[in-house]
Formats: structure tokens, sequence, C-alpha cells
């Protein structure tokens, strides 16, 4: 009987502590710096603020596609980034957007210099979430307003 208590205490606290991941929100967001790197792909270094109630979570394998009028104007990448437990922490996020043939880098330059342009664009995002003890989960996001972004700035 106590075996059966304490296995159901264990596994109170385990999905006690899940349930504060739903609660890891990003709260600022800052370009810091973009490199051109030939005619059809940038380096990107932003600054990002994530208030992470929850415990240790490594994001790897984060992709992007940001489209605009119907039409993909590029795909983003970035390295992976472990989010410390408990902690509200602004973390340097570094990683290479690839431009599609309808957008040149003189424009992704503008979008940069001026995200609003971009306010009726949406995003496609996956990434690999990794929990501390090893449990991994693949997310999802379609069509998220660019809109809905730029207030982070």
């Amino acid at each position: 009987m106590k075996s059966v208590i304490i296995l159901l205490g264990a596994a109170m606290l385990t999905l006690t502590g899940c349930s504060r991941y739903k609660e890891i929100r990003p709260t600022s967001f800052k370009l810091e710096s973009v490199s051109v790197q030939g005619l059809r792909a940038m380096d990107i270094e932003m600054a990002v603020r994530v208030n992470n109630p929850a415990g240790q979570l490594t994001i790897t394998d984060f992709s992007g596609e940001v489209e605009h009028s119907g039409k993909v104007l590029g795909k983003l990448t970035l390295a992976p980034l472990v989010l410390l437990p408990r902690t509200d922490t602004v973390y340097r996020l570094t990683g290479r957007v690839s431009l599609s043939n309808d957008l040149s880098v003189i424009q992704a330059l503008s979008y940069a210099r001026n995200p609003q342009q971009l306010k009726d664009a949406k995003v496609d995002v996956t990434a690999k979430a990794k929990l501390k003890g090893g449990l991994s989960k693949t997310l999802k996001y379609e069509d998220i307003p660019v809109e809905k972004l730029l207030k982070l700035f």
C-alpha cells in the first residue's frame, strides 16, 4: 500500500511539473545583427528573453518558414538552445536565413530594418524539445501571424 501511495505521489509531482512547460513564454525579442552571406543567405543573431517557470528544456532541430502573399520568403534554422530551469533569462540565438528566389537580399534587409512590413505574413515553425530526463517531443506550429510576433519587439 505504501508503495502505491509513493508511486501516486511521484506521478502527481511529475505531472504537476510537466504542466509548467506550457507556461514557457518568450517575453521580448531583439534582432542584434544580420550578416549577408552571398546572394541567398544571411546569418543572424538575436536576443530573446524567455520566462521558463519549468525545468530545463533543450530545443534542437529548430526550423521555420516565412510566407507572405502566398509565397515562401525564406527558411530559418537556429542553433540548439538550452533553457535553464525556473529563470527569466535573455538567450543569444544564432541562425541562418536562406532566402527564396522570390526575395532579394536588399528586400530581406529592408524587412529586417522595418519588420512592420511583414505584419501580414505567417510563420510555420518546427522544433524538437527535450526534457532533462530524456523525454522529447517534436513541436509544430503553423500559420503563426507575424503581427503577433512583432508585439515582442
